[in-house]
């Protein structure tokens, strides 16, 4: 599962319409898998370690809790699925 605050950007959204409801059905009920990366970076910035995720997609994603109770940052969280990996070495 992947968590990060809020941004403005819609490519989660569109590749979650992919893969669900509308888009799903459009695709005659079959999902289009992707290649995705996961990098780990130190304080500094510099890539520690990735890892290539192979035939990727989401299966659940879940947005912010909106509280005026809350003073937490908006997060949104992703849960995928993949067909395995492979860990690359930092450069």
């Amino acid at each position: 599962m992947f968590r990060r605050g809020l941004t403005d950007s819609n490519a989660l959204f569109e590749w979650l319409n992919r893969s669900s409801g509308e888009g799903f059905a459009a695709a005659d009920n079959k999902l289009t898998r992707s290649t995705g990366a996961v990098t780990a970076l130190d304080t500094t910035g510099a890539r520690l370690r990735s890892w290539e995720l192979i035939d990727v997609f989401p299966v659940r994603w879940r947005g912010p809790d909106f509280s005026v109770a809350r003073p937490d940052p908006l997060e949104e969280e992703l849960e995928i699925t993949h067909h395995g990996f492979r860990a690359r070495e930092a450069r």
